[in-house]
């Protein structure tokens, strides 16, 4: 049950509609998104968070090297941006809001192109208005993932030229942007991923169909992708195998397995006898990966100059590379359990049933679905229950959506061949970028890491539903309008720290006053604290003076402290290097302030230590909330 393809310049000269209507919906939707983040943009914080990118940024001020000089969580480029918004705007928190809001504005029109590419103007303004409320203002933070997000859309953008155009130079683009977005955190690679998996499709569509009469044999270029696309699949399953559940595997693995098996498919089903061999092929696909790969790769070498010529490369290879590997052990959460798809399998069985309907049936069915989101929308406030399974009909969506999309293009690709190829083709970049780029959950899958990839679901779904015959407009209309109202007059007015479970009005409303607060909105609690923390440690100590953890880089850049440290949070260290170190910095006398945080995000193990060593040396001490002061004249 599918349409006729066709861009959406035509579609929209067949009905008359000039393009300033495209115009004015952008305007409307970019004017609307901006706002609705502009009202937010200083709502909420996670205080390690913002201490980690913030101290980051401060140590590249003062002139620090990410991995050679101190212990950078991710590859390095972020604390570069954050360091110039620093010189620019000054060194509080507030300044890294200031950069994301500026790449939120650059990314919405990009999201509204994507989706005007696959639907009309007004389907599109819709799909954008979804996929920002589902984003940033969830939780405005500048945190790398929000970047990741923002690269691979503009690389889907490039991709989306290139099909249109096919030109080197859009592959090159888009791997400028997976260059880019690596040198921002190495998740990066899955986008990487998912562009290689759209490169092998289009191929397939190019050379691999079958050919009437003037076949060749292509056997050994199609062995080589059913072997690399398997080999891909073990990767995926060896990336989440230390904690593999059944979760995982419905979340995690199924989406990239579901893509591999429609490759596999399509080249054993066409391979037999395609319009060009095994090496015409494999020629084919290196002329659309080398400038990719070329894109991806210039950035990097750029970014890598300095640490060639500091003699650094090792340290920023392991810092890169290796020291994530720690992190699965400090920092872990699992998804949902498996049973949990089961709302969002509901959600899209009644989309469907929208589909399979006409006439009466469709309007009665479009009438269930009104009552329905208006009932599930107002419960939603007071009943967990009912929270809960609207959230997991949304955050199920990837694994639902990249299933259902396969099967689509596995239906086109036999029924259609190549009519309606660049159609299907924008399907499949949406598709394997979703599909590659949740894998940022992978291992820490908190509710908020769905919001770093639901605008490429929500874009994604999109292409697929535009791709069916006779859509229930009133029924697709009234569930994105349910989804959109969901995340603004629920989520994003509850409680952060409660998203994904239950409403929770949010505490987070009390401005933070310190110098470098930035104006962040946080808790009456967190600001009380905060604001007595700094001022007790600066009157005791100075700026050299202090040292303060586990897990508290918000504490030394809140009060403007340097960190004794290489490190932003100690769970890249062993108790028994944490108790040395630890003993060691005391022992210099330098330290006249030692700040124990009695809940620590992280490492709990080693608050004993930092406990244990300061009571035998600081005498004096108070408590301010979580954390604990102590320190000696």
């Amino acid at each position: 049950m599918t349409k006729d393809a066709c861009s959406p310049e035509e579609r929209g000269a067949a009905k008359g509609f000039p393009r300033w209507r495209t115009a004015i919906v952008l305007l409307c939707v970019w004017a609307v998104c901006g706002a609705y983040l502009g009202a937010n943009l200083m709502r909420g914080w996670v205080p390690h968070d913002e201490g980690a990118l913030a101290q980051s940024a401060e140590r590249v001020f003062q002139g620090q090297m990410p991995h050679r000089d101190y212990v950078e969580i991710y590859t390095g480029g972020l604390s570069y941006l954050n360091a110039l918004s620093f010189r620019i705007c000054g060194i509080n928190l507030g300044s890294l809001r200031i950069v994301l809001f500026l790449f939120f504005l650059a990314w919405v029109p990009v999201v509204f192109f994507l989706a005007r590419e696959c639907m009309g103007d007004v389907a599109a303004g819709g799909v954008t208005l979804l996929a920002a409320a589902w984003s940033v203002p969830l939780y405005p933070a500048g945190l790398p993932s929000w970047y990741n997000l923002f690269f691979a859309t503009f690389g889907a953008a490039a991709l989306f030229r290139f099909v249109k155009k096919p030109w080197w130079g859009w592959l090159f683009v888009a791997g400028l942007c997976g260059g880019m977005s690596f040198l921002i955190k190495n998740v990066a690679l899955y986008y990487v991923a998912g562009v290689l998996l759209f490169l092998v499709y289009r191929e397939q569509s190019e050379n691999g169909a079958r050919s009437e009469g003037e076949g060749k044999s292509s056997s050994g270029y199609s062995g080589f992708v059913v072997a690399a696309l398997a080999g891909f699949v073990v990767l995926v399953v060896a990336l989440v195998h230390v904690r593999m559940g059944a979760a995982e595997l419905v979340y995690e693995v199924l989406p990239a397995g579901a893509l591999s098996w429609l490759l596999v498919a399509r080249e054993l089903s066409w391979g037999k006898c395609p319009r060009a061999g095994s090496r015409e092929r494999f020629a084919a696909l290196r002329r659309m990966t080398g400038p990719f790969l070329g894109g991806v790769l210039v950035p990097v070498a750029l970014f890598l100059i300095p640490y060639f010529r500091a003699h650094a490369l090792g340290a920023f290879f392991s810092g890169v590379f290796l020291l994530p590997a720690k992190r699965l052990m400090g920092a872990f959460m699992r998804p949902p359990e498996a049973g949990m798809l089961l709302p969002a399998l509901a959600f899209a069985g009644l989309l469907a049933l929208g589909y399979r309907v006409s006439g009466r049936w469709r309007l009665a069915v479009s009438g269930m679905a009104l009552l329905g989101w208006g009932y599930l929308l107002w419960m939603s406030f007071s009943k967990e229950a009912v929270y809960a399974l609207v959230w997991h009909a949304v955050r199920g969506s990837i694994p639902v959506v990249t299933l259902a999309g396969a099967g689509v293009l596995w239906h086109l690709g036999r029924v259609r061949g190549l009519a309606g190829e660049e159609q299907q083709q924008r399907m499949m970049i949406l598709l394997s970028l979703g599909a590659l780029c949740s894998l940022v959950e992978v291992p820490f899958a908190a509710p908020v890491y769905f919001c770093y990839v639901a605008p490429l679901a929500a874009l994604g779904a999109g292409a697929v539903l535009a791709a069916l015959a006779r859509p229930p407009r009133l029924v697709l209309a009234s569930a994105g309008i349910f989804v959109t109202l969901f995340a603004v007059l629920v989520v994003r007015p509850g409680d952060l720290f409660h998203m994904g479970r239950k409403y929770e009005a949010d505490a987070q409303i009390a401005r933070l006053e310190l110098p470098r607060g930035g104006g962040l909105k946080v808790s009456e609690a967190d600001a009380e604290v905060y604001e007595e923390l700094i001022n007790v440690m600066q009157e005791h100590g100075e700026e050299k003076e202090v040292l303060a953890g586990p897990d508290s880089p918000e504490v030394y850049f809140l009060g403007g402290f340097e960190n004794p440290r290489r490190d932003l949070f100690e769970m890249f260290e062993d108790v028994k290097e944490y108790q040395e170190s630890t003993e060691r910095l005391l022992e210099e006398g330098t330290i006249k302030v030692v700040v124990i945080n009695g809940k620590p995000g992280f490492s709990p193990y080693l608050g004993e230590v930092l406990q244990r060593e300061a009571e035998k040396r600081f005498p004096q001490s108070r408590r301010v909330g979580k954390f604990e002061i102590r320190w000696r004249e």
